[in-house]
């Protein structure tokens, strides 16, 4: 039986909470249990001390991550604690004990005894938990999720205490193996969970400072040609110059407008869909950024075109409450074409994505059950007008829409199997 479900049967959620979090994780991304305690559903404490029981290995209590001795930090790097999303809790003579999202990844244990050269002792702990511990002893920055949400824990909601008996304290010991079990975005959301916090924003400058032109990258540099050999009897061909092995692009990069529509059709997880709809936008204006609708927060998820990357996105917020592009597009869930005012949420907007200030710009809806959970933006670039297939973008975003409600029909079917 999945957990979420076990959690059901025990009354620790009810079908209605495991719905809404299986909905938010379609739309947010993360773990299943990340999501249930930003709903409010659960505490952070309360679902950790469940996957200790479901999952038979001990849990690393809060008391754990207070002053952590640097000895102990010692032992495992930043990259290290970083990549795996883990932190050590104590450390003894050939043994370290650490705190995991999931510790029955046996192949990612005996890999991680591996790279620290020391024997290791799993422990269960929630992911807010560890990511807090990384940023406060490591200086990990956290994602924009948690920001505050351990610190507003304690006024959130009344949750009913979770049935989990807190003197049990099981030991680790084989289990078996489990699937994904619970598994993460800002406080609020469509479907219910606490707001975030008012954005404060700084009013806008009084004259924009115009782009810094585009560089053009530098040539790869070339590797000069080896001399021609020496002729010798039966020499041997010249070796080709070294390269670097090449990389390979992300699974979305090689993505085009016209395979984008057969990926929405069939959908494998969220960031494919976003990926999709970027491509298309950015094939029809210069510029295409889509974002996540948080309370009365605007958070970038993905960015295509002119100056726009992924992290150029990830790193925008824009406030709600104002006048704007967006406020209306999302209480009204309508699309919007027009100017570019100055305002302070389009000022917002234009100076996260580079300070390139366009005379009209687009934003159409991203709907999930009447409700906006999305926000796709696109201009042609500084000083330009609309031009392009607009109509191609409000299909786009309609079959965006449909492509996020089949993945959270697979996902609560997936979640009723027996």
């Amino acid at each position: 039986m999945r957990l979420g479900e076990t959690m059901v049967k025990e009354g620790i959620i009810s079908n209605d909470m495991l719905a809404r979090a299986l909905e938010r994780q379609i739309i947010f991304g993360g773990r299943l249990g990340t999501n249930l305690v930003e709903m409010g559903a659960i505490t952070e404490e309360q679902l950790a001390m469940f996957l200790s029981k479901a999952l038979r290995v001990p849990y690393a209590d809060p008391g754990c991550f207070e002053d952590v001795p640097q000895e102990v930090r010692d032992a495992v790097p930043a990259e290290i604690v970083e990549k795996y999303t883990c932190f050590p809790i104590k450390r003894e003579r050939g043994r370290v004990h650490i705190a995991m999202k999931d510790p029955n990844d046996i192949p990612l244990v005996d890999e991680l005894r591996f790279i620290i050269g020391l024997d290791i002792r799993p422990y269960i702990a929630s992911e807010i938990r560890i990511v807090y511990a990384l940023e406060k002893y490591y200086g990990i920055k956290r994602d924009l999720r948690y920001i505050s949400m351990l610190d507003d824990e304690k006024g959130k909601v009344e949750v009913a205490p979770a049935k989990v008996p807190e003197t049990e304290r099981p030991t680790a010991q084989a289990s078996p193996a489990h699937e994904e079990y619970l598994g993460d975005e800002s406080q609020a959301d469509a479907y219910g969970a606490p707001a975030e916090a008012p954005f404060a924003y700084a009013e806008p400058p009084q004259a924009a400072p115009p782009p810094p032109p585009v560089q053009a990258a530098p040539p790869p540099v070339q590797a000069a040609p080896p001399p021609p050999p020496t002729p010798v009897a039966a020499a041997a061909p010249p070796a080709p110059p070294l390269q670097a092995a090449p990389v390979a692009p992300p699974a979305d990069q090689a993505m085009t407008p016209e395979s984008a529509n057969d990926m929405l059709a069939s959908p494998v997880d969220r960031e494919q869909i976003a990926g999709a709809v970027v491509t298309v936008a950015s094939s029809v204006l210069a510029r295409a950024a889509l974002f996540l609708v948080k309370g009365d927060v605007l958070t970038g998820w993905r960015a295509a075109g002119l100056g726009l990357s992924d992290e150029t996105a990830t790193a925008v917020k824009v406030s709600l409450t104002g006048p704007g592009i967006f406020k209306d597009v999302v209480e009204d869930k309508l699309f919007y074409k027009g100017p570019v005012l100055q305002v302070p949420q389009n000022t917002q907007l234009l100076v996260g994505l580079g300070g390139v200030y366009p005379q009209e710009a687009v934003a159409f809806p991203l709907i999930i059950k009447g409700k906006v959970v999305g926000v796709l933006y696109g201009d042609n670039g500084s000083g330009a007008l609309i031009t392009g297939d607009i109509d191609r973008l409000r299909k786009l975003m309609a079959k965006a829409s449909m492509s996020l409600e089949i993945l959270i029909l697979k996902n609560k079917i997936l979640a009723d199997s027996l």
